[in-house]
């Protein structure tokens, strides 16, 4: 036996004898008082039971109803401007759509972008080679083994 993490010495236990006898009279009589006092029908307290289990269950119900209408008015929201763009969608997004429709909606949200009109960008053309393309730079070094993309926007 182990006190505090510590082993100790083994020992007897012995109980107390139960004071007087046993009287079954007084054993009903205080089963019958505490019935009459705390006692409830069987099917009231299973009904009390299973509504509280329920409540739970109704709850999370409830949440994830809520969180399916969320996605759902998400996925219409991106999907609109998709099908507005091609008139041969018929209502159903692909993965590639809803990445379109977010891009589109970010750069038409943020239109701090950075624009370089390409006169004012000046490269020798001996060693370098600009190529301008959608208002994208590229330049690449020909001098050097590993080319330096860089792309302005």
């Amino acid at each position: 036996v182990l006190i505090s993490g510590v082993p100790s010495a083994a020992f007897s236990m012995s109980l107390i004898p139960p004071m007087g006898k046993s009287n079954p009279q007084l054993r009903d009589a205080l089963k019958k008082l505490s019935s009459a006092k705390f006692g409830r029908p069987r099917a009231e307290v299973e009904k009390e039971i299973f509504a509280r289990l329920g409540a739970g269950d109704a709850a999370k119900k409830i949440k994830l109803d809520a969180l399916k209408m969320a996605q759902q008015e998400k996925i219409d929201k991106l999907a609109l401007p998709a099908q507005n763009n091609n008139p041969k969608t018929v209502g159903k997004s692909t993965f590639l759509d809803d990445w379109l429709a977010k891009r589109q909606q970010i750069s038409s949200d943020n239109p701090k972008t950075l624009s370089t009109p390409k006169e004012a960008i000046s490269v020798p053309a001996e060693s370098k080679t600009a190529l301008a393309v959608d208002d994208a730079l590229n330049v690449r070094d020909q001098n050097m083994d590993d080319g330096v993309s860089i792309k302005l926007r």
